[in-house]
């Protein structure tokens, strides 16, 4: 009950019974009673007047605040206990401190996460959770919290380090918020002890480091192998090619060899019947070669036949094909050519081989036979021809160029 209601319902009780009381000892006057009379009757029914109305202003209000208080407190008992069950049950730890960092209140995860009991991390202060190395940057944040109003320690999710009470190390994620109550300032600190997650974290690191070096290890061999494999085919390729080039080409002198070129004179001799295109063959032997060989020597003779071979596959075309045809002989096949042409062909091959130079032996001569393609030739009747003309050439003389037409 109020006070100011309670005064004035005593004043006005009081009135009354002084207003009842006067009236009373008027009317007893009336009586010629002694004084002494009158005082005790007067007294008696001041006493059962002022009763009920002590009653009505003082006793039942108080009664009824009484109630009312122990229900409160009921009610916050009630509360504080509920309170309790939910801080037991929640299975990350708080901590709520006042503004020195002293403990007030925690739970049974927060006890559990640094290793005490309630009661021995009750009225601790926080800074025997944290690591000594620590302790002095904890302090300086919150005094420039306090004192600034900085919140770099209130909010998200951050993670710092906890000391256990065996000293030990653990990592931990941190939630901080202000709390206000009685006119004072408290901090509630939510945290998570994240050994584990570190722990599978690290694991993983290990795992997927071990893979990376697995993966790496597997490239690497990937990579030898793929160069042996790349080395391999190479060689390969480079045989195939050295076997391609001795198959097709002559060995002493690097030209191509009769069996090239017996190829190519078919494949040209079959493109001449169909399309009516020219050919001519040029076959040519070095004059009086066994000679040199019986005067130089064998390797002697090999060499002019090298140096004949350059000499002559410089004055030729792309499209002629020239080729060793055995011992001492050499020809030429010039495709869209005819007689007459393979004719000013062969006698300015005659002529420069006749001026040049040979090292070791001189002065060397060529006597060459030309013929022409005419319809129903075969290889070998071509090259009966050519080699029909250039036995005339030796015939008539050597160093010189015959034709055998068709």
């Amino acid at each position: 009950m109020h006070p100011f209601p309670t005064r004035l319902a005593l004043i006005i009780a009081a009135a009354t019974i002084l207003v009842v009381e006067l009236g009373l000892m008027l009317l007893l006057q009336g009586y010629g009673l002694t004084v002494l009379e009158e005082a005790l009757i007067a007294s008696l029914a001041l006493i059962l007047l002022a009763l009920p109305a002590l009653y009505v202003t003082l006793l039942r209000p108080l009664r009824e605040q009484v109630s009312q208080r122990q229900g409160a407190e009921q009610a916050l008992r009630e509360s504080e206990d509920r309170n309790r069950e939910i801080l037991d049950a929640v299975f990350d730890g708080i901590l709520i401190t006042d503004e020195r960092g002293v403990i007030e209140q925690t739970n049974p995860a927060a006890a559990r996460i640094f290793g005490y009991t309630r009661e021995e991390l009750t009225g601790r202060n926080l800074e025997a959770l944290i690591p000594e190395s620590e302790r002095a940057r904890h302090a300086e944040r919150m005094r420039s919290y306090l004192h600034e109003g900085r919140a770099r320690v209130i909010g998200l999710d951050r993670e710092i380090r906890g000391r256990r009470k065996d000293g030990s190390l653990i990592p931990i994620e941190i939630a901080i918020t202000e709390l206000w109550r009685d006119d004072r300032r408290h901090f509630v600190g939510v945290l998570r002890d994240i050994t584990a997650r570190r722990q599978a974290e690290a694991a993983l690191r290990e795992a997927q480091q071990a893979l990376e070096r697995r993966v790496a290890e597997r490239t690497e061999e990937l990579t030898r192998i793929n160069l042996a494999l790349q080395q391999e085919i190479e060689a390969r390729a480079r045989m195939q090619a050295e076997l391609e080039r001795l198959a097709t080409t002559d060995t002493l002198t690097g030209i191509r060899n009769r069996r090239v070129f017996d190829e190519q004179l078919a494949l040209e001799i079959t493109r001449a019947k169909r399309y009516g295109n020219k050919l001519a063959l040029i076959l040519m032997d070095i004059d009086r070669f066994k000679s040199i060989n019986d005067r130089h020597g064998h390797q002697a003779g090999d060499r002019v036949l090298v140096e004949l071979a350059r000499v002559v596959a410089s004055r030729l075309r792309a499209s002629e094909v020239f080729a060793r045809w055995g011992g001492e002989e050499f020809i030429v096949l010039a495709p869209n050519t005819d007689a007459e042409d393979a004719a000013h062909l062969a006698e300015e091959i005659r002529t420069r081989v006749e001026a040049h130079d040979f090292p070791e032996v001189g002065r060397v001569t060529l006597s060459l036979g030309v013929t022409q393609y005419a319809p129903e030739d075969t290889t070998d009747s071509l090259w009966q021809r050519a080699d029909a003309a250039l036995y005339r050439a030796k015939a008539g003389g050597r160093n010189r160029v015959e034709v055998e037409l068709a």
